[in-house]
């Protein structure tokens, strides 16, 4: 699907519901959710040796990656917008 196609199929009310869904269960963080998922699977399984529990930070890389400020609906919106709108002109 090009981002053309994107935004005539997306309304402001689908958008606004994405982001709702956001506040609710944010997605885009997969190290921290990986972990959180491998700490419950290491503890159902029994957890450590020696009866240790598994913490979510066990399973986090030595290295995360870095960090960038999240972008708004709004902000993701416009941008898709100002790629359609070049890729039209393009055309």
């Amino acid at each position: 699907m090009t981002v053309e196609q994107l935004l005539d199929g997306i309304s402001a009310a689908e958008l606004a519901e994405w982001q709702a869904y956001y506040r609710f269960e944010p997605f885009g963080d997969e190290w921290q959710q990986t972990s959180y998922l491998c700490a419950m699977t290491g503890n159902a399984a029994g957890g450590k040796k020696g009866g240790g529990r598994f913490k979510p930070q066990d399973f986090m890389p030595a290295n995360p990656p870095i960090r960038r400020a999240r972008q708004t609906g709004e902000q993701m919106l416009s941008i898709f917008r100002l790629i359609a709108h070049g890729h039209h002109r393009q055309s």
